[in-house]
């Protein structure tokens, strides 16, 4: 029996997409793997903000591009931070925010990956609006003139191994391995707003000795339609203090428009009173069956600076509790 032959025009036209197949298979292989793998272990010792503007900071700005183009400003008034979103301002954890200052200064080996225009286009760190995640810090330069800025890109795809890749003032994507520092990058309210239930830093910064008492209302109203407080208790004792300052609050509430045709339906006002005569009141509203709205109004001392005593009576916020 015969052996058929393909004729030679086939076996070239063979020949031809075999070669073209493994072609762009090796240009595929090429244009990935310099973007992708650390170049022969290449590395610089760096941070991703330079510690000696550390204690000039005086703004924070995130930009979260996964979550609708969401956004978080964190300014320092005085010496307390506090955050801004949607027209939003409340007292920022302090711990918080400075560790997350600290682990930026931290210095540590930056595995240079790709400094190509297509490199960087890949990895979405090419233009500040393309990036997973954006941080700018805002701080006084040389000569303490403010105005000075920093922008730090990150591509968050394996952001839940620790393995961030990014881009700051220059054209070189780097690689680190730091779980810590990928744990900050979030606009997330909650990770960054004061957790515990009286909000008593932006007053006390800490200190539970300089609360002079916490007071706790029943509010009703009367046959007459006339709003009614009864006081139902009272603590002033350091120790039952310090107990009651470690209960947190839930999530964040935005929905402005039911704090303030609800206001009026808060069935307990909570007072916090300071030993410089400012102080905190939090309504209490009732929201989906047994869960609350706790909506806060500040009042600071007379003799405060100017500043942080204009940003206190403007705060504007509210969380829920269970």
């Amino acid at each position: 029996m015969n052996e058929y032959k393909l004729p030679k025009k086939l076996i070239s036209v063979q020949k031809k997409i075999n070669f073209l197949s493994f072609f762009l298979l090796l240009v595929l292989i090429f244009s990935y793997f310099p973007i992708f793998n650390k170049k022969n272990g290449e590395s610089v010792n760096s941070a991703i903000l330079n510690p000696k503007y550390a204690d000039s900071v005086y703004e924070i700005d995130f930009f979260d591009s996964s979550l609708q183009s969401s956004s978080l400003a964190m300014k320092k008034t005085g010496n307390l931070w506090f955050l801004e979103c949607d027209g939003f301002v409340i007292p920022a954890n302090q711990a918080e925010v400075k560790a997350f200052l600290k682990k930026s200064c931290e210095i540590q080996k930056f595995y240079k990956i790709s400094s190509s225009k297509a490199g960087l286009q890949k990895l979405k760190l090419l233009e500040d609006q393309n990036a997973d995640f954006s941080v700018t810090f805002k701080y006084s330069g040389y000569y303490g003139k403010a105005g000075e800025k920093s922008t730090v890109l990150f591509n968050l795809e394996k952001k839940s191994l620790g393995k961030l890749f990014l881009r700051s003032q220059n054209n070189f994507a780097f690689e680190i391995q730091d779980l810590k520092l990928a744990s900050f990058l979030t606009c997330q309210i909650n990770f960054w707003a004061e957790p515990s239930v009286f909000i008593h830093t932006v007053f006390s910064e800490n200190n539970a000795n300089s609360i002079q008492q916490i007071l706790l209302f029943k509010n009703s109203t009367n046959s007459y339609g006339e709003n009614k407080q009864s006081l139902l208790g009272s603590c002033s004792e350091s120790n039952s203090i310090k107990k009651l300052l470690s209960l947190n609050h839930g999530q964040f509430f935005s929905d402005k428009k039911f704090i303030q045709d609800n206001s009026r339906k808060s069935i307990y006002s909570i007072f916090v009173e300071f030993g410089d005569t400012s102080s905190i009141k939090i309504s209490v509203i009732p929201f989906q069956e047994e869960n609350y709205v706790l909506s806060y109004s500040f009042t600071p001392a007379d003799y405060m600076e100017s500043k942080k005593s204009s940003v206190i009576k403007n705060l504007n916020f509210a969380f829920t509790v269970s």
